[in-house]
């Protein structure tokens, strides 16, 4: 009896952590517009600027760019983010990323 409701407490845990941690895909009938923002000066030379970031907010999208930031290794690159058009649903943001640079 004992070793069931372990079980059951184990599978029930598993399923309830399962739908705490999915996410949406927000999508979105009108891009959202950036706003005007005046770049600080460069840190340093090796910092990249980042512009142009999206995170999804309440089923739309809330403007997160505009920062310096430094690659967190040596020979990355910053891949810019953009929206993609899904036909049947509207258009998403696809999160900028860093890559290791190709030489």
């Amino acid at each position: 009896m004992k070793n069931k409701l372990f079980k059951l407490l184990l599978l029930s845990g598993l399923v309830l952590g399962s739908m705490l941690t999915a996410t949406a895909q927000v999508y979105v009938q009108v891009l959202p517009a950036s706003p005007v923002l005046i770049k600080s000066p460069q840190p340093s030379p090796e910092y990249i600027w980042v512009a142009d970031e999206w995170e999804p907010n309440d089923g739309s999208y809330k403007y997160t760019g505009g920062y310096w930031v430094s690659p967190p290794n040596k020979g990355y690159i910053w891949v810019p983010g953009h929206w993609k058009n899904n036909k049947r649903h509207g258009s998403f943001w696809i999160p900028g990323k860093w890559k290791k640079r190709n030489n």
